[in-house]
């Protein structure tokens, strides 16, 4: 498995692999709530893409998996009683962390997490931080595996005036390498 930042060749590859990962998860317990079009978007994907924070997982031609990686918090994280005391441009947020439903149990997610936190220490962030939605237990225990503290349950703005109860977790990347 490959993980690279993606090429605007792959933006296609991508918004459908968002798109089966949306309706593999639709009415489970896990559902993620997210529609294809308002979150994600394809202007968001591409605007990700070009600014080199779009990341994907690929097996040859096969798409397995992307996520974006910024520094961009969405607006409730102000409020949270972090644990890592980082200024602003040392904090890097994950977003939209999707594994191709084909792809699941293979490794996928936990290499996508562990490429995300390597890349936020390049860029020189102390911690890495997420929302996940509280109904979806097996993407928290994945990051808890992985070093994440839970910092708490709240509800965050999601966009188009949803609000959705959510684990605030975050990883320290001051000391060793994340758990892999």
């Amino acid at each position: 498995m490959l993980i690279e930042r993606a090429c605007a060749n792959d933006l296609p590859a991508v918004e459908a692999l968002y798109a089966e990962a949306i309706d593999a998860m639709r009415n489970t317990p896990f559902d993620i709530w997210w529609e294809m079009g308002m979150h994600p978007t394809a202007d968001g994907l591409a605007r990700a893409q070009e600014a080199g924070n779009l990341f994907v997982a690929r097996d040859g031609a096969r798409m397995l998996g992307a996520f974006v990686l910024d520094a961009r918090e969405g607006a409730d994280y102000a409020r949270i009683p972090w644990r890592v005391d980082a200024a602003p441009g040392a904090v890097a947020a994950l977003h939209l962390l999707a594994v191709a439903p084909a792809a699941r149990g293979q490794g996928v997610a936990r290499a996508l997490v562990t490429a995300a936190a390597e890349e936020a220490r390049h860029r020189g962030a102390e911690a890495l931080r997420l929302d996940v939605f509280s109904n979806n237990t097996p993407a928290r225990a994945l990051y808890q595996t992985l070093g994440f503290a839970d910092i708490c349950e709240t509800d965050i703005h999601v966009g188009g005036g949803l609000v959705h109860a959510s684990h605030l977790m975050e990883l320290d990347l001051r000391g060793d390498v994340a758990h892999a």
